[in-house]
Formats: C-alpha cells, structure tokens, sequence
C-alpha cells in the first residue's frame, strides 16, 4: 500500500524507490548465488572428508608376495646350485677314477704287461721262493751241499773268508771263492759241519739251473720257464733283476743287456 501512495505522489520517488528495490532485488538475487555457491564446497569437502575417513576406518590388506613365487624362486635357485654340485662332485669322481684307471694301468704295466708274471691269482712269494731254494740247483751245487762234498766236486777253494757269527741268526759263517770259475759260495757251519747256504755264479761259471737257464740266457726265456714264480713286485722288463720267490728266499737274476749277467739261489737279506 505505502508503495502505490509513494508512486502516485512523486515522480522522483518513483525513481527512487525503484532503484531501492532494484538494488534489493540484485542484493538478493547475488545472495542467493553465493550461498548456493558456498553450500557446494562445503559439502564437496565434506563428502571428501567422508571419504578419507571411511578409508582410513577400512582395515589395509597386507601385501603379501605369494608364497607360491618366493619358493619357486628359492626352488630354482637350490635347484641350480644342486646341479652345479652334482656337475663338480661328477667331475671330480670321474678324475678320481680316471687316476685310479691310471694308477691300474700302471700297475699293470710294471708287473703283467712288462714282466708278464702276474695271472691275477693271490700268491705266497715266500713259500715259492722257499721250495725253489731247496730244489732248484746250479751245475752240481745246491743248497745243503756238505763241505766235503764240494771239495769233491770242485776241489777246495781258492780263498776263503775268515768264519763269522751272524747277529742276524746268531750262525757262523763263511765265505769260499771259485774266482777262476765265476763262483762264491756263503757256507754256514751248523753241527760242526759246513754246508752251503746260498750260491752266486757269473762268467765264466757255464753251470745251469735245472730249467736250463745260465749265463747268456735271455730275459725271454727266464720269463718264459719261471713265469710262475716271477715276483710280479720285484720283475719286469725295465728292472736289472728278475727275483723268483722274494729276496728273503728264491732266485735272483741279474741282467746286462737284456741277459743273464748272474744268478743268485738263497737269502739275500733276512
């Protein structure tokens, strides 16, 4: 009502009263902008705020690496040093048998292949060089053969060495030379009687085992008579000697150019 009076009154009121409600009308219409304005960044932010905090409320999954990957990373990595292992213990055995294969071979070289005497069978060298001290013989001599039946059969001595006691068999011993034969004889006193003990001959002596083997044989035919007795340890084509039986009892042949230079029946040490 105040507002129609106020029109009709005064044109300059009017005027006036328009521009008052003019300017309420923006007032209004830019209040109402800003609070719309201002109510969605609220709520943006509280939305936001929601959000982060119903993150934060929501238990986190633990990362975990699947235990099916990390053992089948730690398989392969046992799996390949297994095998680099396994390759270095296969090469090292395969050295060891190659040298075992070696040390066999050689073996074989010095005893069977060089000397020939080795058939494979477990052998009592001792026993065998025992019985071929009693049996075997050289020309008339043998082991056993009485003084008196020596000077029989070869006359007395040369020279003879002066009669010791051995500490090693607490024997008396002595010494009787055939130089001009290629003959020495160790004679052991037992009972107050001499008689041989063992017998070495060398040129010019021409006496022979009873296989037939003497002064100029070969290593060829020792090899081929005695190959039953030959020590396969102490003979072979390489060595100076073939021994049949052991030094502590047998046959000793000795060798110079690929023939007998001397044969020895007895103890060469004991």
């Amino acid at each position: 009502m105040i507002f129609i009076i106020t029109i009709k009154g005064n044109g300059n009121m009017i005027r006036k009263v328009g521009l008052i409600v003019l300017g309420a009308v923006l007032l209004w219409t830019l209040y109402g902008c800003a609070g719309k304005r201002s109510a969605k960044p609220e709520e943006s932010s509280k939305g936001k705020e929601a959000a982060v905090a119903q993150a934060e409320s929501t238990p986190k999954e633990e990362v975990k690496e699947s235990p099916k990957t990390v053992n089948e990373g730690t398989d392969k990595s046992e799996n390949k040093e297994n095998e680099k292992n396994k390759s270095q213990d296969n090469k090292q055995q395969a050295a060891e048998t190659k040298d075992e294969n070696q040390e066999e071979e050689a073996g074989e070289g010095t005893a069977e292949g060089n000397a020939g005497v080795n058939d494979g069978q477990e052998k009592d060298y001792g026993e065998i060089g025992f019985d071929l001290v009693k049996n075997e013989s050289l020309g008339s001599l043998k082991y056993g053969l009485t003084e008196k039946e020596l000077v029989q059969k070869l006359g007395q001595p040369e020279e003879k060495s002066k009669a010791m006691v051995w500490g090693s068999d607490g024997m008396e011993h002595q010494s009787f030379y055939y130089k001009a034969k290629g003959i020495e004889l160790d004679m052991i006193k037992d009972e107050n009687v001499w008689s041989i003990r063992t017998i070495n001959i060398k040129k010019p002596c021409d006496f022979k085992t009873k296989r037939n083997i003497g002064i100029g044989s070969s290593k060829e035919e020792v090899l081929k008579v005695y190959k039953e007795e030959l020590n396969p340890e102490n003979s072979g084509h390489d060595t100076e000697s073939y021994i049949a039986g052991t030094v502590y009892g047998g046959i000793i042949f000795g060798f110079e150019n690929g023939e007998v230079s001397s044969i020895f029946i007895g103890a060469a040490a004991e």
